[in-house]
């Protein structure tokens, strides 16, 4: 299963940094680089389905275009940090071909302070960069073509996702596909149906907004893809076994009692 977020498409530059526990989140790739950062507990991450568990004061890179998911327990800590390639484009350009065989590296702890300066932003990164290539070989990697089913399928499904009307039908007619072929293409890539797909990636969705935004219920509901906070309860309820002011309480504790 993988979906395709925006990230690295925006504007202004992307550098976003913040922190998870407990959560899945489900397979997915986007166009900015990712770093995770285990301070307390393991991750466990899957990277273009080879699966890593990364210890505390390791950091994960996953480059643009790669299909990762990733599971944090309750007792795990993980800084995320996602941001544009222009931060470190010289680095981009001379391994857009090529991926790291060995994307698990030991490091410090991030500064708590990343977002100061955009020098000092670049500065952490390069840093990141040195060690990455102090630490592991380069491999080739394959660049999916623009015309495959696959990527025009999952660029279509970001573009889409937090529409509450979006469905495997709009999109067949979007991209000028039969709906019947589209869905058995879809069934091949991801094993499950496209709403119970589709609700999983927006649960996700709902659950870093609950972790790192303090906006109303019905904000969250609305930027996570659903039509109203009815529908956005009994979904999450469904999938988590919990309300999302549950979860939002059940995170809080988590923290509470984590090491700091």
């Amino acid at each position: 299963m993988a979906f395709f977020q925006p990230y690295g498409m925006e504007d202004t530059p992307l550098f976003s940094p913040f922190e998870l526990t407990g959560m899945d989140y489900p397979a997915h790739f986007h166009r900015a680089y990712e770093l995770q950062y285990v301070s307390a507990g393991t991750l466990t991450t899957t990277i273009d389905q080879q699966t890593y568990t990364v210890q505390p004061g390791h950091w994960v890179w996953i480059f643009p275009g790669q299909i990762h998911e990733l599971s944090i327990p309750p007792t795990a800590r993980v800084t995320i940090v996602l941001f544009s390639p222009v931060y470190i484009a010289d680095f981009d350009r001379h391994f857009q071909f090529q991926l790291p065989a060995q994307p698990i590296i030991a490091g410090p702890a991030p500064d708590r302070d990343l977002t100061r300066n955009p020098y000092g932003i670049k500065g952490f990164l390069y840093t990141q960069c040195a060690n990455l290539v102090d630490q592991s070989p380069f491999i080739e990697r394959h660049v999916p073509e623009p015309s495959d089913i696959g990527y025009q399928l999952f660029e279509y499904i970001n573009q889409q996702y937090t529409n509450p009307e979006c469905s495997l039908k709009t999109i067949a007619a979007k991209l000028g596909y039969d709906y019947p072929y589209l869905s058995r293409v879809f069934h091949q890539l991801v094993q499950r149906s496209f709403p119970d797909f589709l609700n999983d990636l927006r649960i996700a969705l709902a659950k870093t907004f609950l972790q790192t935004e303090a906006w109303p219920m019905d904000t969250v509901a609305l930027r996570s893809g659903y039509a109203n906070t009815r529908s956005f309860n009994r979904n999450f309820h469904q999938r988590t076994g919990q309300t999302p002011s549950e979860y939002v309480a059940l995170v809080q504790s988590w923290r509470a009692s984590a090491p700091s």
